[in-house]
């Protein structure tokens, strides 16, 4: 099997009204070469019930004893992954169906790069549309300079290789208030070649829980 192995990344913490969405989608990706790790954050909602429910044999299921944040549950995952590639995913968003077959395709065809996102959809809480997201950068030395002052990259449109995260020992650090990703893209930046592609890859959803807007 020459098709690599994709470990998609989702930390759950009281996502009980969307986790369905979010899983669903991933499991029907075109891209069927996949993984999900899931590690449930002692949600005090039926987050932990919904995720059981699934008999997918891709699903592995991680459960924290308490609550740990975010960046915490993230780095779990990562470290019980098995694939040469790693796709971030937020527990409230949903993928369009294509998003890993369009990443993988862009990553094995530009070795170079390392980690690539994408563009997007915002979407309330019952899934319409707010705005669509601007046609990402695609040269790395203008990503770089973009995140000197701001975090651009939509978090569940990323695909990186394993090597960014290994071989650099680059990590979500945990108490950063909602920005641990914006901190990690900064930190990897300076090791690895980001680039993006102009397809709708997700539809973010925007509501009052968003861990970042939860730390406003």
């Amino acid at each position: 099997n020459n098709i690599p192995l994709v470990s998609v990344i989702i930390p759950a913490y009281n996502a009980e009204k969307y986790i369905n969405q979010a899983i669903d989608s991933i499991l029907n990706q075109t891209y069927k070469n996949i993984e999900l790790i899931i590690v449930e954050d002692a949600s005090t909602d039926n987050t932990l019930n919904l995720i059981k429910k699934y008999t997918d044999s891709r699903i592995r299921l991680f459960i924290n004893n308490e609550n740990k944040g975010i960046a915490f549950s993230t780095n779990r995952a990562i470290k019980e992954s098995f694939g040469e590639f790693l796709a971030i995913m937020d527990d409230d968003d949903i993928a369009s169906p294509k998003r890993l077959e369009i990443s993988v395709r862009f990553l094995i065809e530009h070795p170079q790069i390392d980690l690539v996102g994408g563009s997007g959809i915002v979407i309330n809480e019952k899934e319409e549309t707010i705005s669509t997201c601007a046609t990402p950068r695609n040269n790395p030395k203008i990503i770089k300079s973009i995140l000197l002052f701001r975090n651009w990259i939509m978090n569940s449109t990323v695909t990186m290789r394993r090597t960014v995260i290994f071989d650099n020992n680059i990590w979500y650090r945990e108490n950063y208030c909602g920005m641990q990703d914006f901190q990690f893209y900064m930190e990897a930046s300076k090791v690895a070649q980001f680039s993006s592609v102009p397809d709708i890859l997700l539809y973010y959803r925007n509501h009052s829980e968003n861990e970042t807007t939860k730390q406003l």
